[in-house]
């Protein structure tokens, strides 16, 4: 070679789909022998596969959320198995209502900064807030990974691989409590006794209502306070509502000797509950009521009397006895009167007597 340079072109083959490397090596003399003085003498080339992007895993935080539910979290993991970098240019979470688009079917969805750059190899992460509104669509809702970029050396599109099988999240309408009915053991109830109330409970949500402290809850109240009333809940109340369940709760109530306690009271129930998949407060619909009287004890009235005398004996043949009742102070008396005018009095045999009380309130 002579002059002042040269262009050497080599040709340099890899396997397919594998990344690799190769070195070029120059040497020579001059035309006297003398060893050339080259720099650098030698040069690696780096051979990459194309960026392609793979989804991993789409994983939400749970299975089961009901309308009006946030904050529910879906992380997308996916990976770059090609040599080269990838550069990311989107990557969203897709919404599948029996195949059809449900992006605008009452979800939201927050989106993170994306990550720019995956390496060759490299993995990254999103995570996606989900947010079904108060008017979402019900049922199986399936969750799918939109990812789109380039590769970095090349900047041709890359080549992106979902799910086989995309998870599927079920939305439900949310919970919602309704007091169907309040029951009474009887319409009045008197200083220093108790009374039986029942509260009638039902679910008309596909969520259930949880167990415990965030259960179905009643507050009784009487003209709409409980000031004087002393109020008892049964231990054994069931306080977990499956969808379309009802329950009914049961009460024990007394009220004090206080004369501002006396007259017709309108008996609510306010309810409480919390949805088992949001743990969001249920909505509660109060509607009945019921009608308490609370009065002083009025006593026992007798109804009706049957007295009979099977034989009666006095001091004069033919002479009968008259029997008669009277009712004061909770006390039947019975007396009988000598109708005969020879002194010597009445006898009675084979007295019965049948009486019959209004009861007392």
């Amino acid at each position: 070679m002579s002059g002042s340079g040269a262009v050497w072109t080599f040709t340099k083959t890899l396997a397919a789909g594998n990344d690799g490397s190769f070195t070029v090596t120059l040497a020579g003399r001059d035309r006297g022998g003398n060893a050339l003085t080259i720099q650098p003498t030698n040069r690696t080339f780096t051979v990459a596969t194309p960026a392609r992007i793979t989804v991993v895993s789409l994983n939400v935080d749970r299975n089961v959320v009901s309308r009006g539910q946030k904050s529910i979290v879906v992380t997308m993991q996916l990976r770059n198995p090609g040599g080269a970098s990838a550069q990311l240019t989107l990557g969203r979470l897709g919404l599948k209502f029996n195949g059809q688009n449900a992006s605008q079917a009452g979800f939201k969805v927050t989106t993170p900064t994306s990550p720019a750059i995956i390496t060759g190899n490299g993995t990254a992460s999103y995570s996606f807030t989900l947010e079904a509104g108060a008017s979402a669509l019900t049922g199986a809702l399936a969750l799918e990974a939109d990812v789109a970029g380039t590769d970095l050396l090349t900047s041709k599109p890359l080549v992106t691989q979902g799910l086989a099988t995309p998870p599927v999240l079920t939305v439900q309408s949310a919970a919602a409590l309704t007091v169907t009915e309040i029951r009474l053991a009887r319409p009045t109830l008197n200083p220093g006794r108790t009374v039986q109330i029942e509260v009638a409970v039902s679910n008309s949500g596909a969520a259930g209502v949880g167990a415990g402290a965030t259960g179905v809850q009643a507050a009784l109240k009487f003209n709409g306070a409980t000031t004087g009333f002393t109020i008892s809940e049964a231990p054994d109340n069931v306080r977990t509502l499956a969808a379309a369940a009802s329950t009914l709760l049961t009460f024990t109530v007394s009220v004090d000797f206080n004369p501002a306690r006396l007259g017709v009271k309108t008996v609510t129930a306010t309810l409480a509950g919390v949805d088992a998949n949001s743990n969001a407060a249920a909505a509660i619909v109060n509607t009945a009521t019921a009608s308490l009287k609370v009065q002083n004890p009025v006593p026992p009235t007798l109804a009706q009397t049957g007295i009979t005398v099977a034989r009666s004996i006095s001091s004069a043949a033919g002479q009968a006895a008259t029997v008669f009742v009277d009712q004061k102070d909770f006390v039947v008396r019975l007396a009988v009167t000598n109708t005969s005018p020879t002194v010597g009095g009445v006898g009675l045999r084979g007295l019965t007597a049948s009486l019959k009380f209004n009861p007392a309130n």
